[in-house]
């Protein structure tokens, strides 16, 4: 007789919950997840500790090329506790500003044009403002990050612009030129960086979908199987014990000892398959209280001949 075939363990059941995002193919049994933000919103510098190690980065950058360029331009103004503040608001702003990076990029572009216009050393001064287009380039949605980092770029060149004819030590436009070049090109290395990380995001998330329809089509399936086994275990069960009730009900007057082989038969045959049908449920529920139940697979026909002997016996008697 085939026997039931519990699932392997780890192997979703019945009972257990659908994934996450299945709520319309099992109504009742999926779990409030979590709302994930959209690939394209997120940025290599949306998380805090990339974004505070590049304001570190700055602040150092800034201040000790500040002091450095101050010893190499003897015209400059001495550096003092007005510049040291000025050369710390865009790392501050970098940090502290995450979720308006315009007033992130003005305040940065108007620190670092106040630098120039009161008269201190030209140069490092400017890493302070490009590094906050950088991460603003590299966090928050795509297209605005885009856009307010080129415009910041266009803003911090009419700053510099401003303050080159405001001074009479100013650099060479030669120079200033050079200086636009090197923020272009880091700003189109940092996009190029972005989108790169936002087609890894994607490829992850197209990775993560997959996995989820897989695990919705072995719950699908094993759900099925469970239904077959059960199915043909109950049914077969069932034909037993109604050959036997009727073997019984014939015998019941003339051989009683007959009769009533029959009906231990019969509650023979109806405790085995309640065994397996618990068995197998217990193990789906996670609770299963036969620990000695077979895991082998369905017998297929090698039972059959099995079946043989009580079904002859019951027809020979019965005639």
């Amino acid at each position: 007789r085939p026997r039931l075939r519990p699932p392997p363990r780890g192997t979703p059941g019945p009972r257990d919950p659908a994934p996450r995002d299945d709520v319309a193919r099992y109504p009742g049994r999926t779990r409030p997840g979590r709302t994930r933000r959209s690939v394209r919103r997120m940025g290599p510098l949306d998380r805090r500790r990339p974004r505070a190690f590049l304001a570190v980065v700055l602040a150092v950058v800034t201040v000790v090329g500040s002091v450095g360029a101050t010893h190499g331009q003897p015209g400059a103004r001495p550096l003092d506790a007005a510049a040291l503040a000025l050369l710390l608001v865009p790392p501050l702003a970098l940090v502290l500003l995450v979720r308006w990076p315009v007033v992130a990029v003005v305040v940065s572009v108007g620190a670092a044009g106040t630098f120039l216009v009161a008269g201190y050393a030209w140069g490092p001064v400017l890493a302070g403002p490009v590094g906050v287009l950088v991460g603003v380039l590299l966090s928050g949605p795509a297209v605005r990050a885009r856009r307010v980092a080129w415009g910041g770029a266009v803003l911090l060149a009419g700053a510099v612009v401003a303050a080159a004819a405001l001074r009479p030590d100013a650099p060479p436009p030669a120079t200033l030129l050079g200086g636009t070049a090197w923020t272009v090109v880091v700003l189109l290395v940092a996009g190029t960086v972005r989108d790169r990380s936002a087609r890894l995001a994607a490829a992850r998330e197209a990775e993560r979908l997959a996995r989820a329809e897989r695990e919705r089509t072995a719950v699908a399936d094993e759900r099925l199987r469970i239904a077959r086994e059960v199915h043909d275990v109950l049914a077969h069960s069932l034909s037993a014990i109604t050959v036997q009730a009727g073997v019984g009900l014939h015998l019941l007057d003339r051989d009683p000892e007959q009769a009533r082989g029959a009906l231990t038969a019969i509650r023979a045959a109806s405790t085995e398959a309640l065994d397996e049908v618990r068995a197998v449920l217990g193990v789906v529920r996670g609770d299963a209280g036969d620990p000695c139940a077979p895991l082998a697979p369905a017998g297929g026909v090698a039972p059959l001949p099995l079946l043989g002997p009580p079904a002859a016996g019951a027809v020979g008697r019965r005639r």
